[in-house]
């Protein structure tokens, strides 16, 4: 599970900066912070205890859920006592689970209310999870993913459409 966590981790970073360079942004300073942002986006799961981390999410009581959805405000919480973390950093951590039709956590922010960065780091993370909890091909989770309505209508479409381009050709 831990080496499971790891690739997992890894990935989102990798599709982050990915989607980042797809979607034109250059900037060396933005795409660092947003690999920082991305590699520490469930910084906050170090809050919680063992036996929520153990379940799938779908197993949860309401209460797990509401300790759960507490884990981005846990690692902003956690960020705030690192003065050289920048700002970027701190806002992918604390609104990587919002969605494009606001009903993520922390704060049911959505669509332009959403930090660009999060953003990207959030569809990476499903992106991610979906492609090894099925243990699928990218490919494979694309199709998945982009015929799913439910689920695309939670991200970004312009995001989407650069994970997209990542692995179709045009």
């Amino acid at each position: 599970l831990h080496a499971l966590v790891i690739v997992i981790k890894y990935l989102v970073t990798f599709l982050s900066v990915i989607l980042a360079t797809k979607l034109g942004w250059k900037s060396k300073t933005t795409i660092e912070s947003l690999a920082l942002g991305a590699m520490l986006h469930d910084l906050g799961k170090l809050k919680l205890s063992r036996s929520i981390l153990k379940q799938e999410l779908g197993s949860l009581t309401k209460d797990e859920i509401i300790q759960y959805e507490k884990h981005p405000q846990y690692g902003l919480d956690l960020l705030n006592n690192i003065p050289k973390i920048s700002e970027p950093v701190r806002q992918i951590v604390y609104q990587h689970h919002e969605l494009a039709n606001g009903k993520g956590f922390p704060n049911k922010l959505n669509g332009f209310r959403i930090y660009p960065m999060a953003k990207i780091v959030s569809l990476a993370n499903y992106f991610a999870n979906l492609i090894v909890e099925y243990n699928i091909l990218p490919l494979e989770g694309l199709k998945l993913f982009i015929t799913n309505k439910t689920e695309t209508d939670k991200f970004d479409a312009k995001i989407i459409k650069a994970l997209v381009q990542c692995f179709v050709n045009k």
